[in-house]
């Protein structure tokens, strides 16, 4: 139990009746995208094959581009029906009508930017009824959605009002209240979980939505992965497809663990924008002097050159460990040279930077 445990995801707790045998209780498809996963044959092309579906250091690259633009496409494809591209992984049946399927995804500085238009991400499970019909227009969803300018957004798949999508942004927290939602930066869970026919649709902790379907008794048959095409190059980072058996709760954070997680957040952006700084912000030492080199607290530089700010103080062992505190030794020993100095930042750190 304990080995089980240790690779279902910390978002997730297991809830079971005592008498529920452990054997119920299981991992029923899986990738976790590595080279060597045997599942990497199964998945087959779900509605227009993508530009490419790469495997490469335990995550999964699934990107969209000229193959797939419209213009491109044979003229029974020129829907909007395959402008979703992407691949598909048959599933095995679940022992009974509960089960939860999840899936990563990197939502990246990519998501953020106002340069980088429209975007959509599909993660999707296809069910059958008990005698393994396929259920049409009854595929549940959960959709990340860029458009134009703004932040992304979520939005789930809802069979039971005439297929129509909900807009996920609120949720229900653990002291049951509501919150307006925020999608931020990082690594984020999407999970959908069917339950006697009652579909619920997760970001991480958070519920965003729930429906119930007229059948009962489904099942999932594909879980499937797909970026929207809008005839531009555009790739989508995925990780850790599984398809869970038996009844799981997700933990929802009260109001006082999210603060707490909120602030850890706060405090890993602001670890990122020092690291970019650090990066990014640049120094150079007599830019019109007719001396080749110059010679700061006794290492000595090319003048007229740029060097960046993590360079210097790796050059002068500066390793407090406290940002604030090794920038002000840096100012004070760059105040040393001899030779006017010049700072400029190479590029401009962007908005999402600052969207913990």
């Amino acid at each position: 139990m304990k080995k089980l445990t240790a690779t279902i995801s910390v978002l997730l707790v297991l809830v079971m009746a005592l008498s529920a045998p452990a054997s119920a209780i299981a991992i029923i498809t899986s990738d976790t995208f590595s080279t060597s996963a045997k599942s990497a044959d199964k998945w087959v092309t779900d509605r227009y094959e993508p530009e490419e579906f790469d495997r490469s250091d335990g995550k999964l690259y699934l990107s969209v581009g000229p193959k797939g633009y419209y213009k491109y496409r044979s003229d029974d494809k020129k829907d909007k029906y395959y402008a979703l591209q992407g691949k598909k992984l048959p599933v095995e049946m679940p022992s009974s009508n509960t089960w939860t399927a999840t899936v990563k995804i990197n939502i990246d500085d990519n998501w953020f930017s106002s340069s980088d238009g429209r975007r959509r991400a599909e993660f999707r499970v296809d069910l059958v009824d008990g005698d393994g019909n396929t259920l049409k227009n009854s595929s549940p969803a959960i959709a990340l959605v860029k458009g134009g300018s703004g932040a992304p957004v979520l939005k789930y798949y809802n069979p039971k009002a005439q297929g129509s999508w909900g807009m996920a942004n609120r949720f229900v927290n653990g002291d049951k209240e509501t919150e307006d939602l925020t999608v931020e930066e990082g690594w984020h869970s999407l999970l959908i979980k069917a339950n006697n026919g009652v579909l619920t649709y997760y970001f991480d902790e958070k519920k965003l939505g729930n429906c119930t379907l007229t059948t009962k008794d489904v099942y999932p048959s594909y879980i499937a992965l797909n970026v929207y095409n809008y005839d531009r190059p555009q790739m989508v980072e995925w990780d850790n497809v599984t398809l869970y058996d038996g009844s799981y709760l997700i933990r929802q954070l009260s109001s006082e663990a999210q603060d707490k997680k909120d602030e850890r957040l706060e405090s890993q952006y602001e670890k990122k924008r020092n690291n970019w700084e650090d990066k990014y912000t640049e120094y150079m030492f007599g830019r019109n002097s007719t001396d080749k080199t110059v010679e700061i607290d006794g290492k000595t530089f090319d003048t007229g050159k740029w060097y960046t700010q993590s360079k210097l103080k790796s050059t002068f062992k500066i390793s407090d460990k406290d940002w604030d505190k090794e920038n002000d030794e840096l100012k004070n020993i760059l105040a040393t040279c001899p030779l006017p100095v010049e700072s400029r930042e190479k590029k401009e750190m962007p908005d999402s930077y600052w969207a913990y």
